[in-house]
Order: structure tokens, then sequence, then C-alpha cells
């Protein structure tokens, strides 16, 4: 099938059970792929009055025929479950290079059900799937928990993760990826929260197939898409200029937190101070 892995990965987090099962071909032709198949299984497997915040809530992680393709846009990686905030259907997408990660890892999505009694989290690397204790994570930003886990684990791995609102059962809490992107809607956070997981890391070793190298090949010489728009180099020094702005404050911001969080523990009242630096930096800004 052009597109496809031809796999599944499934996660219980009650009782630790990992297990792959295949894709088949009727089902990606007539569901496609992202909400689609999490549409259908969503509604064979979860019963009509189950609580969002209950083990047997799914979290669905689905993937499209082009998200392992260099190709602008193809980047959205769709979740799908019970919604916390509506009691209802829970759709939220997100880009970066998690869905392209997973899509080199073999699978074509990864659905995850039960609660497990402790935080954990999850690394995929190819056909290793594995869960981890995370009790040392629980507690901390989104920031914080995607750097250790590149930290342990290596900087290769894409990371998804919760903070305090999805821990706590926010209903609208998101998931965090990439320092910034979320899925932002229908609070697919709280349902990760729900199940204890705290975050979910991946990396593939494998490469685009052959087949659809050249199918996207076919795509573009018959001009069915667009080439991409590349700015002047003028433009793209001034974007460099403002990323690397916005990443020195996020840093700024990361550490005034930390060591907040370290006063509060100490019973030290200088927060002010911090917060005086702050506001006198951000005018220098």
């Amino acid at each position: 099938m052009y597109g496809y892995l031809g796999k599944i990965a499934r996660i219980d987090l009650t009782s630790g059970k990992v297990w792959t099962e295949a894709l088949k071909e009727d089902f990606a032709r007539q569901y496609i792929g992202g909400k689609g198949f999490g549409a259908k299984i969503l509604y064979e497997e979860l019963t009509p009055k189950a609580d969002p915040y209950e083990p047997s809530n799914l979290l669905i992680f689905a993937t499209g025929p082009v998200n392992s393709l260099i190709l602008s846009g193809a980047s959205k990686l769709c979740a799908v479950f019970k919604s916390p905030l509506t009691g209802g259907w829970g759709e939220s997408q997100c880009g970066g290079h998690f869905a392209p990660q997973l899509k080199y890892a073999g699978y074509d999505m990864l659905i995850i059900t039960g609660k497990s009694e402790k935080p954990v989290y999850v690394t995929i690397e190819d056909e290793e799937i594995r869960v981890w204790d995370a009790t040392h994570l629980w507690g901390e930003d989104t920031f914080q928990t995607e750097e250790t886990i590149k930290k342990d684990h290596g900087k290769g791995f894409q990371v998804i993760s919760i903070g305090k609102a999805g821990e706590n059962l926010v209903r609208y809490a998101c998931i965090t990826h990439d320092r910034g992107r979320q899925f932002g809607r229908a609070g697919a956070g709280a349902v990760m929260g729900s199940k204890k997981l705290k975050a979910i890391a991946v990396k593939g070793g494998g490469k685009i197939d052959e087949l659809d190298s050249q199918w996207l090949a076919r795509i573009f010489s018959a001009g069915l898409v667009k080439p991409s728009y590349i700015p002047e180099k003028k433009i793209m020094e001034l974007r460099n200029l403002t990323r690397l702005r916005v990443s020195l404050l996020e840093a700024q911001t990361a550490f005034e937190n930390r060591a907040h969080k370290i006063l509060q523990i100490c019973n030290i009242r200088l927060a002010s101070k911090l917060y005086n630096y702050s506001e006198k930096m951000g005018k220098c800004s």
C-alpha cells in the first residue's frame, strides 16, 4: 500500500502489555488515516457511556498516508479520544516531528488504553516499545520533561508530554510537543493524566519507501503540488534572529520558574526581586 507501513502499536497501561497488529488494506482504503482511523476505532471499541477518565477510554494517535513523506504540511498527527471537556467526541491535531518519526519507527497508529498505578512514560524505537517509571518527571513542566527524556534516551527522540494541568485532570489540558506545539483541543492532556502517562517519545530508523517516493515524484511532475515558498535572504535572517530571541526568552523563563520553585520550597520570599529583574530584562529586549 502506498503511504502505509501496515502496522499498529497498542499499549495497555493497566497490565503493561505491549503488542502490534496488522493494519488491514481494506480498513486503510476506507478510512484513509488520521481522524478516519480514530473515529472508526473509538466507535467500535469504547462503550457509549464510559467516563472520559475511566481506564477504558482510548487515546489514539493516528497518522495519515503522507506523514512519512518530505512534503510541506504533511507533519500533522491526529489524537482521538472521548473528551473530558464535552463528554463526547474528542479530536486534536499537532504538527512537528512526532508523526514522521512514528512512521519511521514503522507504525501507522498508536493506541493506548488502561491506567498505570504510578506515573510512566513510553519510548518507541523501531521494534522496541518500553514503559518506564516517570515518578521523577511527575510535577515537572513539559519543557523540563522533554529535556530530561532527550538527555536520558538521546536527542533524536521526539517527545509529547503533559504538565501540571494534565496531571491534575484539568478538562481542557493540552499535550505539548517540541517546546510549544500543542494538541490543544478537547482536553487530550487530561486523558493522558488520567492514565498516569506523562510522556511518549519516539525515534525511528526507517526510511521512506521507494514506491512512496516514486508516487510523490509523479504527483510533483503532474503539477498537483505547488513548490514550497523560499523567502529572501533578509527575511530568512530576520526569522532566525526572531527564533533565537524566542529561544533565549524561553530559557530565561524556564530558569526563573525553577528558581521560583526552589525559593518556595525553601520558604524564601525573593520572588518579587526575580519578577522585577524579569520586567527589566523584558524592557531591554
